[in-house]
């Protein structure tokens, strides 16, 4: 019997998913057994401490390799950031098939009681799913994260180690893409009636939006401006950890910088290509996103097909 936090720990880091899960599709057949019922509330906590845990792990490893405006991360991180990615994908699995039984017994909040987690004494089925989904939603988004520092490693563009050229080279690349996006700033910004700001810039735009609906969305100590570059790669990986934001204009706002970084780092290889296969978005969708950049640096006879 798989019926102890050690066993599903160690089911967990050996990536046997599945064997959790037909302990529990074992257990659902003795609903109503108040044995099984406690088994199936301490699996739950489990569940979310373990999350937890493996999320603040994951922020701590990727965040503390930050320095300056960049990232670095040696073949240790690297490997690191894989298991850890493996291990959130795992939970994310057992939070899916739970978010599907939520309305079992109770299943995924306890008895009934209190809950220890969210101290929610409603038991409704719509109060579990609730919960559930918020368990759901911040696993998928740590996961991106994850996903995203893999990509940036994978393509060589995350050095080791700090050293005095790779930080003068991003350090240059930053303050020619911040000198460029306040000169077009000077020529696009307008005013409307009543004094609204209006954007021509496509990614001040998109950037302003974003500011409206979650507060200031880059989050830097260095941070004096909301505006576009964000302050570093911290703060734009950081966007995909904003609550209820929209996935698409986060993948916008990335897949614009990464046409900034390729042009300013003078890249050979196709990074939008490689990032738009990695996460699969459509080829419409970055093909516009590419056409607005273009737009924005001054090339003005992009198809309109494009758009």
């Amino acid at each position: 019997m798989m019926d102890t936090e050690d066993q599903w720990t160690q089911a967990l880091a050996s990536n046997n998913v599945r064997a959790i899960l037909r302990w529990i599709c074992s257990l659902s057949a003795e609903v109503g057994n108040a044995d099984v019922e406690a088994s199936l509330a301490t699996f739950s906590s489990w569940v979310q401490r373990t999350a937890e845990v493996s999320k603040k792990e994951l922020l701590t490893l990727c965040f503390s390799r930050c320095q300056g405006l960049w990232m670095f991360l040696d073949h240790s991180c690297f490997t690191r950031v894989h298991l850890l990615l493996q291990r959130l994908r795992n939970l994310l699995t057992l939070a899916q098939w739970g978010r599907r039984q939520s309305g079992l017994t109770h299943f995924w909040h306890g008895l009934g009681i209190p809950c220890v987690v969210c101290r929610a004494g409603c038991g409704s089925s719509a109060v579990r799913q609730d919960y559930w989904n918020r368990i759901h939603r911040a696993l998928k988004q740590h996961i991106w994260l994850g996903r995203l520092v893999q990509w940036w490693g994978i393509t060589g563009l995350l050095p080791k180690y700090p050293e005095a050229q790779e930080m003068k080279r991003i350090y240059q690349m930053w303050r020619e893409m911040d000198q460029n996006h306040r000169r077009a700033a000077l020529h696009t910004l307008g005013w409307e009636e009543e004094g609204r700001e209006r954007w021509n810039s496509l990614i001040q735009g998109m950037v302003a939006q974003m500011d409206q609906q979650h507060g200031p969305i880059w989050i830097s100590e260095d941070c004096t401006d909301q505006g576009y570059p964000p302050p570093n790669l911290q703060a734009l990986l950081k966007l995909v950890l904003v609550p209820r934001v929209n996935n698409m204009s986060v993948q916008a706002i990335l897949m614009y910088f990464i046409l900034d970084m390729a042009h300013f780092l003078q890249c050979k290889d196709d990074l939008l290509q490689s990032f738009c296969h990695a996460f699969i978005i459509p080829p419409s969708f970055s093909q516009q996103i590419r056409a607005f950049w273009l737009l924005d640096h001054g090339h003005l006879t992009v198809p309109l097909l494009s758009l």
